[in-house]
């Protein structure tokens, strides 16, 4: 089987959160689209979808299949359409949205022109990891953490705080890992797992959720 290597990175802190990849070169947006959600720990309570700001095209579900005319920007099923072709056409940038309401960005590049052929049947291949995961709709958290300004005990993943000794920059398995990505079991420990249960509040602060953080404490 042929694999390529990609860098899925959060925008706004690239080197703090980030994907390293093997993926199949005939894998379809929508598979890897999964594979990244449970990467990046989401609960899946959110839609994903790309975007190649190149040609003003998202790739999404099928009920989200309306073309923005005014706006010039095409929808097509992400179900339909091949991963690598998509990235060959968006000029090797593609964006990974997941909640399009929090809006939690990536960017998405293939980082070697090496093709890697492994006798494996695996969509999805975990090379190297930075960072625990996203916080479920808590964005302006992570970034608030990721800036230097709060603890993890005192933020919160899905309305509930994380538990104090929660670790952001844990050291990850990857044989582990790939060997759960092949078998198609559940990746990591669900968050209920690694939260309190007690409900938390975050202040009014305003934090502009648009800012890339890297370089800073």
């Amino acid at each position: 089987m042929d694999y390529i290597k990609i860098k899925v990175s959060f925008k706004n802190a690239k080197n703090k959160l980030y994907r390293t990849l093997l993926v199949r070169k005939d894998i379809y947006l929508f598979v890897l689209g999964l594979n990244l959600a449970s990467l990046f720990k989401t609960k899946f309570e959110h839609m994903f979808y790309f975007i190649d700001r190149l040609n003003n095209i998202e790739y999404v579900d099928s009920s989200w299949l309306v073309d923005r005319v005014g706006d010039n920007i095409q929808s097509l099923n992400y179900k339909r359409e091949d991963f690598l072709k998509a990235l060959e056409k968006s000029n090797n940038n593609l964006t990974y949205i997941y909640d399009s309401g929090e809006y939690y960005e990536f960017n998405v590049k293939q980082i070697s022109k090496k093709v890697y052929q492994i006798p494996l049947l695996c969509n999805v291949l975990l090379v190297d990891a930075k960072g625990d995961g996203i916080w479920e709709d808590n964005k302006y958290g992570l970034l608030k953490f990721l800036s230097g300004k709060a603890k993890p005990s005192e933020m919160y993943s899905n309305g509930e705080k994380l538990k104090k000794d929660y670790d952001f920059y844990p050291k990850f398995d990857y044989d582990e890992i790939n060997t759960i990505l092949m078998f198609g079991q559940e990746i990591f420990e669900k968050w209920s797992d690694i939260i309190t249960g007690e409900t938390f509040l975050d202040d009014e602060e305003e934090y502009d959720t648009n800012d890339d953080i890297d370089g800073q404490s």
